[in-house]
């Protein structure tokens, strides 16, 4: 039951999706600063590699990051907003709201601990580059 009031709470979606927002920032600026200034660094997303070679470090690590907070906006529409909007129409969907809400908080914490994973690599290229 603990588990089911921790989900309602709208304070830990929300310190979850400012995590997030604040560790992906922070992986962009380091990894768009080792990209520019450090010889020999590489960027492991395909995606973002691709947009840096057909645009640039700046602009490619830029439209990488709107693409995944595309990917992010299409997730919340999905599985937050979506099952609540069955659940308001009066249909008995409490199972779903519940689990569409456990899986958003799982998908944050996901995207968290990779971009976290991320931050660490990036500070130990740098420090090792000093």
């Amino acid at each position: 039951m603990r588990s089911i009031e921790i989900i309602k709470t709208e304070k830990t979606t929300r310190f979850l999706l400012y995590s997030v927002s604040f560790a992906m920032l922070f992986d962009v600026l380091i990894t768009i600063y080792e990209l520019t200034f450090i010889q020999g660094i590489r960027e492991r997303n395909p995606i973002a590699i691709y947009l840096i070679q057909e645009l640039g470090v700046f602009p490619g690590m830029i439209i990488s990051v709107i693409a995944e907070i595309v990917i992010f906006a299409s997730f919340f529409v999905l599985l937050k907003l979506l099952p609540l909007e069955i659940h308001q129409n009066g249909k008995e969907t409490h199972v779903i709201v519940i689990l569409a809400n456990w899986l958003w908080l799982v998908f944050l914490l996901f995207a968290f601990i990779s971009h976290f994973k991320a931050i660490i690599n990036n500070l130990l290229n740098l420090i090792i580059s000093i």
